[in-house]
C-alpha cells in the first residue's frame, strides 16, 4: 500500500510550471497532535498532515516526490525528520504524531518550522525498545517491520512508538546508515534495511 502511495506522488511529481531554481519549501505552522485532527490515526506513525496550500507550493517547486520533511522546534531547536500523510489540515496548522510533539518538546498551538529534505535511502538501523515486554511478543522483528510501514524517515536519537494489541511500546533509534556511512537520518521508503535489534533499556545486562 504504501509502494502504491509513493509512485502516486512520484507520477505527479514533475510539474510544468516548476520552478527549477527552488530546491526547497519552508514554513511555520501552528502544530497540533492527531487528537485534534480527524485522523487520530496519524499518532501512530511517523507522517505530518500538512495544509492544501502546501501541496500547491511543494508542486510548483523542483522538489522530489515523495517528500522527506525536516521538523524543527524553533525554540529548543530539537530536530526530526518525517513524511507527509495527507494535505488536508487547516491553512496555518500541521498534525503531526503525538511521540513527535513530545520529542521536540512542542505543545499544542506551539509553532513548528517545516522544510523539505532529500534523505538517502537507509540500508541499516539499529533500535532499542525500552520496554523488555516488546521483545517477548511473538515475532517482534514481523511487528516492527509492519509498523515502520506508516513511517517515511528514522532519525538517529528519536524514540518512536509503536501501537500493538492495544499497548504502546517506545522505540529508541541508535543508529542509521545509508549505503556508505553512519547519517543522520534516512528515507526507509521502498529501500531494503537492515535491522538490528539491542537489548531493551529495562533489562539490564546479565
Amino acid at each position: 500500500e504504501q509502494r502504491l502511495k509513493m509512485n502516486f506522488f512520484q507520477r505527479f511529481g514533475n510539474f510544468p510550471n516548476q520552478n527549477p531554481g527552488i530546491q526547497s519549501y519552508s514554513h511555520t505552522f501552528r502544530v497540533y497532535s492527531g487528537a485534534f485532527s480527524e485522523t487520530p490515526s496519524i499518532d501512530e506513525g511517523g507522517k505530518v498532515i500538512l495544509p492544501p496550500s502546501a501541496l500547491n507550493s511543494i508542486s510548483m517547486m523542483n522538489i522530489s516526490w515523495p517528500i522527506m520533511l525536516k521538523i524543527q522546534n524553533p525554540v529548543n531547536k530539537l530536530k526530526t525528520h518525517g513524511g507527509v500523510l495527507q494535505f488536508t489540515a487547516e491553512e496555518g496548522r500541521c498534525y503531526m504524531p503525538l511521540w513527535m510533539m513530545n520529542h521536540l518538546g512542542l505543545k499544542p498551538n506551539g509553532l513548528v518550522d517545516i522544510s523539505t529534505v532529500s534523505l538517502k535511502k537507509g540500508k541499516f538501523l539499529k533500535i532499542r525498545p525500552q520496554q523488555k515486554a516488546f521483545i517477548e511478543l511473538s515475532n517482534p522483528k514481523a511487528i516492527l517491520e509492519r509498523r515502520l510501514r506508516d513511517f517515511s524517515c528514522m532519525t538517529k536519537g528519536d524514540t518512536i512508538s509503536i501501537a500493538y494489541n492495544n499497548n504502546q511500546y517506545l522505540i529508541d533509534v541508535m543508529q542509521v546508515k545509508d549505503s556508505s556511512k553512519e547519517v543522520e537520518a534516512i528515507s526507509i521508503v521502498e529501500t531494503d534495511v537492515n535491522l538490528e535489534f539491542m537489548r531493551p533499556l529495562e533489562m539490564p545486562e546479565s
